[in-house]
């Protein structure tokens, strides 16, 4: 910090008592004293930007666009539930619900648990973990990971832990986007960000598919279990009144279970299937070589005022 201390004879910030202001000048002078120190740090700085580019694997972004059931006509499986309704004094299903459901189960540590144990995709996610030969988890390596290592140590924690069914469901969380799309408010792209293409879209498509099989399987458990409550009350009603209400709502019951039955949409239906560019989406050269530089530039020179500043505390004016 030779060059910071040299410049350090100026002060940092100095208000002229007369006009009010900072002295401009001084501050000019420390910064060109300083211009090696501060050379050096943008140096430093862009040097990592740099290995970062380097380093840093490339990605692709597999996506899918669908559309609310609920949005269309009879035809589809919540349109048509929508139009039957549910039980008096119970919520209607209607799409703005089935959507909702669709988009929290997406992300959830359920259907994470379901990916897994169907299909064992926690070795795909984190592959960087997992010794295939061997067929069990390993400590990653590399710098980065010893920096995370030794803080969990720090906070008493292990210093590392195999994956597990939550951190899978937070890669998935992290990687995945649901954008509404501009053209309609029951549109929306699904995106998935993956260093592997294939396995991206993949993901997404086994995402989309076991998100509508749960909502579908949990709708009819709940509509099968209302309709053998209904069947019960039916048999112990005497009244014709409340019997012949109790029918029709039986009926709607089995309506909707045939709907359950078919190969129908439940929550949304697929306008554009799971794609993804042959291109690799690499890290921007430019950008980052601006972020080192003028990240570089805006840290010397905080780091030169916070200097020049704590010695004028201390020792006053030089």
């Amino acid at each position: 910090m030779a060059v910071i201390a040299e410049s350090s004879r100026v002060p940092a910030v100095r208000v002229a008592p007369d006009e009010g202001g900072l002295d401009l000048a001084g501050f000019a002078l420390l910064l060109w004293r300083a211009k090696w120190f501060i050379l050096a740090v943008i140096v430093l700085t862009s040097a990592v930007s740099a290995y970062l580019v380097v380093t840093t694997r490339g990605s692709y972004t597999a996506r899918m666009v669908v559309q609310s059931a609920g949005q269309q006509s009879a035809s589809g499986v919540a349109g048509a539930l929508g139009a039957i309704g549910g039980l008096v004094g119970l919520q209607a299903a209607t799409e703005d619900r089935e959507f909702s459901q669709f988009q929290a189960l997406l992300k959830s540590s359920l259907m994470a648990e379901r990916l897994q144990r169907k299909y064992g995709l926690m070795q795909q996610v984190f592959d960087d973990q997992w010794d295939a030969v061997n067929r069990r988890w390993v400590e990653p390596k590399g710098w980065q990971h010893e920096i995370v290592a030794w803080l969990r140590e720090l906070r008493g924690l292990p210093r590392w832990a195999p994956p597990s069914i939550f951190d899978m469901a937070e890669t998935i969380n992290t990687a995945i986007l649901i954008k509404r799309s501009g053209t309609s408010n029951s549109i929306y792209e699904i995106s998935y960000k993956s260093s592997d293409r294939d396995f991206g879209i993949r993901l997404l498509d086994l995402l989309h598919k076991e998100t509508e099989a749960a909502l579908r399987e949990e709708r009819k458990a709940r509509v099968t279990e209302q309709a053998r409550y209904l069947r019960s009350r039916i048999e112990t009603t005497t009244i014709t009144e409340y019997r012949l209400a109790l029918v029709s709502l039986l009926s709607d019951q089995d309506k909707t279970l045939m709907l359950l039955e078919s190969s129908l949409p439940f929550a949304t239906i697929v306008i554009d299937p799971p794609h993804a560019p042959i291109k690799i989406e690499a890290p921007s050269l430019s950008v980052y070589a601006f972020a080192g530089v003028f990240g570089g530039l805006v840290l010397s020179v905080m780091l030169v005022l916070i200097y020049a500043i704590g010695r004028q505390a201390m020792y006053g004016s030089v």
